[in-house]
């Protein structure tokens, strides 16, 4: 109960089983009958108990319900560089087809559709699927220069 109460990690549910091996152990010294009877009730107390306990659990606060996809990484990592679909970088490699571009706050892999860019020729995002990153050419703005990055 302890354990269910004040989430120990543990510690309590092991001493819990203890105390439960010894209570046996130690009616079963009074008379054989009862140690029976204790040996028998005590898994039938616990498991109702330790069911409401993982239910219990499961609503608290405490415990984390977070779950994790074989693509929350590259999400989180391209969200944190600036790149949703749309957005426009730079590539800082040739990329034939794939390379390396800077977004608003960082730098990601691509894969550039269509013709091989060069360094320094502006992509947009067309797509973001996991960690794959498709880019096009984007044509300059007008009256700007395709700056080559440092």
């Amino acid at each position: 109960m302890a354990e269910v109460l004040l989430l120990s990690f543990g510690i309590f549910g092991i001493l819990g089983v203890g105390c439960g091996i010894a209570a046996v152990a130690g009616a079963f010294t009074i008379h054989p009958a009862l140690g029976w009877t204790v040996l028998l009730g005590l898994p039938a107390l616990s498991l109702p108990l330790l069911s409401w306990g993982l239910r219990r659990m499961r609503g608290n606060g405490v415990v984390a319900h977070t779950e994790i996809t074989a693509t929350a990484g590259a999400a989180a990592q391209a969200w944190t560089a600036g790149a949703v679909v749309g957005a426009t970088g730079r590539l800082m490699t040739d990329a034939m087809p794939t390379g390396r571009a800077r977004f608003a706050t960082g730098d990601l892999d691509v894969t550039v559709l269509g013709q091989p860019g060069q360094r320094g020729d502006l992509v947009a995002i067309l797509a973001i699927d996991g960690p794959s990153i498709t880019v096009r050419l984007a044509p300059p703005a007008q009256g700007s220069h395709n700056v080559t990055p440092p």
